[in-house]
């Protein structure tokens, strides 16, 4: 991508868009980019070009508007981090990883709801609502398996399953919800549970940390990457959105490997033991009662 990313930002030697209005003419010309020569090296398909380009000119928009505003909602005190992750940094992940649809994203709080079942059946409560803290979204995709990868922001997290701690909403503890909820789906299917895993993309402020979660007779939480955004400069000039753009194709190129390296290891390992097929849920069912018609009573 590095052909449309000189187009909008100029080269390391020749400097950037001197303004604004320079930066926004690059952008409308943005789509009118020839593409490069294609190799067979490259990590997209030959006609997924216009996609890439859509995808970084929704990202670079985003903020172009930001700062054309009269009042750049990036600068004002009221920016909370919520605003800032779903409004500007979530758009730069979410059509790269599902660019060629290897990941479908619907989001919303499909973890927090995973973690909530186990929490009520665990502890015969009934939660009505989740927090907005507890509030996280979730990038799920499938082929032939169901993957799960999980975008979460929040604080720090706890690695130990087993700690009373973990069964807070920490990102560990979602993505283990996750695969056992996705595990559930895949058993009362009649389906292989066994090759299931769960990819964790955790953001805190800038920083954005790539973990992986499986299940060999016991849990595994594998640290994977972790990188910076930064995207905190209060001008567009100084914006270094060049970076976190290039990051973003590379948590891409990450997800990517990371799902054919597990692909080909279950495909070629065969004499590797199988995980039994997943014990689900027992819930206790109870007769419902028969209803009696209500008898109307007079006054005397």
């Amino acid at each position: 991508i590095e052909s449309l990313l000189d187009h909008l930002f100029g080269k390391f030697d020749k400097g950037r868009p001197a303004n604004l209005l320079q930066a926004r003419n690059l952008w409308y010309t943005l789509r009118s980019l020839p593409a490069p020569k294609y190799s067979d090296n490259f990590s997209y398909n030959e006609d997924e070009w216009k996609k890439i380009q859509c995808w970084v000119e929704q990202a670079v928009g985003q903020f172009l508007d930001a700062f054309e505003s009269s009042r750049n909602p990036l600068q004002q005190s009221g920016c909370h981090e919520h605003e800032w992750f779903h409004g500007y940094v979530i758009p730069i992940f979410q059509k790269a990883l599902a660019l060629d649809s290897t990941c479908y994203v619907p989001w919303g709080e499909v973890s927090v709801l995973a973690s909530q079942r186990r929490r009520n059946h665990n502890k015969d409560v009934c939660i009505e609502k989740v927090e907005r803290a507890h509030m996280a979204d979730m990038l799920c995709s499938y082929e032939q398996y169901e993957l799960v990868c999980g975008l979460s922001c929040g604080g720090p997290h706890f690695y130990d399953l087993t700690k009373l701690s973990s069964d807070e909403f920490g990102l560990p503890r979602m993505m283990k919800d996750m695969l056992d909820d996705i595990r559930l789906k895949f058993h009362c299917a009649s389906k292989d549970e066994s090759q299931l895993y769960v990819l964790g993309l955790q953001t805190y402020m800038t920083e954005i940390r790539i973990y992986l979660m499986d299940r060999c007779e016991v849990y595994r939480l594998h640290f994977v990457k972790t990188i910076t955004l930064p995207l905190t400069f209060p001008a567009y000039r100084n914006l270094n959105l060049r970076t976190a753009l290039k990051w973003a194709w590379n948590v891409r190129g990450i997800v990517k490997e990371l799902i054919k390296e597990i692909e080909k290891d279950s495909d070629d390992d065969d004499d590797r033991v199988k995980t039994p097929l997943y014990e689900p849920l027992i819930m206790p069912t109870q007769d419902t009662p028969k209803k009696v018609p209500k008898k109307r009573v007079t006054k005397k």
